[in-house]
């Protein structure tokens, strides 16, 4: 019975050390395997390298930022924006989200241009920058233009033209910024003063000065906004006087005046010329003051208004017509190019002999 006993447990052990088992416990083996190959791999990819020539993108990663050539909107013919010629920038840069008026930005370099190409100013290091989006502010001249919370000081008056853009940038390894085109931020004004065709008179002398009425105040401060950046303009009951007008190339075409001015709101306004007018009655040239209004009129940033004042009859006066045009583009016909759609701007109300208008 012993003996049987013991047969029967070694063939119980024999029979469990059978192959289906030995595969059923290979299969548990591989499927610890690969568990453990798992946890190894997702433990390394907190160390991930990249592959060659590249670095990986984390906080607290700076990069040089590089820069295309800069350019500025002239509204020239071709209608494409000009190189830079030369001039200092100031860049303000605030991460995407942050508010100029109470965050300080996360950047400021003054850079050199030179044929629209950036250089930081000596002694100043290049700008370096985390990844990650930002608003690029740039103007022009780097010098005056200095906001404090997204504002300048009280500082610009009638004469003076900012250029301002504002960029969306997303800085990487190796990213090229290319800056919005710098836009006019001021308004350029020209007054051409003719004898018209049908004029009652004998001839109009050269006028020895323009005034504006009703102009903007300044001076004005220079506010940051999602163009760049706008002069502080309200609507004012300043004057703006505009001195030695030039004769055109030929006589007949009159003369000429051009200024550089703060925008303005819409609005009327009056102008007064002093000037000369010889009346054909043998006294030879009379001193005069040419008065007029011209209606409903603003001055927008970036554009160039081209008067043109036709002097007809010394009781009616005439008309005052305008074209208006890009920052750099000729207004008129014949010896001054001629661009844009002529417009009557307004009346000139008479001619009066010795005295002044007034507001």
């Amino acid at each position: 019975m012993e003996k049987m006993c013991t047969k029967g447990i070694h063939e119980y052990n024999r029979r469990k050390r059978s192959p289906g088992l030995r595969f059923w416990l290979a299969g548990i083996c591989i499927v610890c395997f690969m568990l453990l190959s798992i946890l190894g791999a997702c433990t390394q990819m907190d160390g991930f390298v990249p592959g060659p020539g590249k670095k990986p993108v984390t906080d607290g990663q700076s990069y040089t930022v590089r820069f295309a050539p800069l350019r500025i909107e002239e509204g020239t013919a071709t209608r494409a924006a000009q190189i830079v010629a030369s001039g200092r920038l100031r860049l303000l840069v605030y991460p995407a989200g942050a508010s100029i008026t109470t965050d300080q930005p996360a950047g400021q370099k003054l850079y050199d241009v030179t044929d629209g190409q950036m250089t930081v100013v000596s002694g100043d290091s290049d700008l370096e920058l985390s990844a990650g989006n930002y608003h690029f502010y740039a103007l022009m001249p780097g010098e005056s233009v200095l906001p404090v919370l997204g504002v300048t000081p009280v500082a610009f008056t009638h004469g003076q033209d900012i250029h301002a853009s504002m960029t969306k940038v997303s800085v990487s390894e190796g990213a090229v910024v290319t800056l919005t085109p710098l836009a006019h931020k001021a308004s350029r004004l020209e007054f051409v003063i003719e004898k018209a065709a049908d004029a009652t008179y004998q001839a109009l002398g050269q006028p020895s000065q323009m005034v504006l009425y009703s102009q903007p105040h300044g001076p004005v401060a220079f506010k940051l906004d999602d163009t760049g950046g706008n002069f502080r303009t309200v609507a004012g009951l300043d004057t703006l006087r505009f001195d030695a007008f030039a004769p055109q190339s030929a006589p007949e075409t009159g003369y000429r005046q051009d200024r550089v001015v703060l925008p303005r709101p819409v609005g009327d306004f009056n102008i007064a010329i002093d000037t000369q007018i010889d009346l054909g009655d043998g006294k030879g040239m009379t001193n005069c003051t040419v008065k007029g209004q011209i209606e409903n009129r603003m001055f927008d940033p970036g554009k160039y208004y081209h008067f043109r004042i036709r002097v007809r009859d010394l009781r009616e006066g005439g008309d005052i017509m305008l074209v208006v045009t890009d920052w750099n583009r000729l207004g008129w016909d014949g010896s001054m190019g001629g661009s844009g759609q002529e417009i009557l701007a307004g009346q000139w109300t008479g001619i009066t002999y010795g005295d002044d208008m007034g507001v």
